[in-house]
């Protein structure tokens, strides 16, 4: 029966580890996924960002030779849309690095807070070998205890 009981001990030890190394790493892609996404979208917003700065130049090109302006002002109508969707797109990119800059300074912070993983192991390791210890003398026990009987 002590045989089967630190079995169960084992096996039970082992199996608590690793639905801790499975949640530790369900949360890890979830945060990777997630960041990934937000990169991707700052990424996207940048690309609208200079497609409408050129869209911008250019209207500013053609109102100076095609429509004979000697000057251009923020209030023109076609200029004006354009600063606002500039203006817009440089916004939300800044939300999107904000984000991106907590998401880091979180993630920094845990790291500081928590165990390294070596530790980690250094710790399954110690309580193995305190198991194992705890079996050994058990073991010398036992064995005294019926080489006393055959005496």
């Amino acid at each position: 029966m002590a045989f089967k009981d630190e079995l169960k001990k084992y096996v039970d030890l082992a199996v608590g580890k690793s639905v801790v190394a499975f949640g530790k790493g369900k949360a890890a892609v979830s945060k990777f996924g997630d960041e990934s996404a937000t990169r991707i979208e700052k990424l996207q917003l940048e690309k609208k960002l200079n497609k409408e700065i050129y869209t911008f130049g250019k209207n500013v090109l053609q109102a100076f030779e095609e429509d004979k302006k000697e000057t251009v002002s923020a209030s023109d109508e076609l200029l004006a849309a354009s600063l606002r969707t500039i203006a817009e797109l440089k916004a939300e990119i800044a939300r999107k690095d904000e984000l991106l800059k907590r998401d880091e300074k979180a993630e920094s912070d845990a790291s500081e807070s928590k165990e390294t993983p070596a530790d980690t192991a250094a710790d399954a390791d110690d309580a193995a070998a305190e198991a194992a210890e705890e079996d050994a003398k058990k073991s010398k026990k036992n064995s005294e205890k019926n080489a006393k009987k055959d005496d």
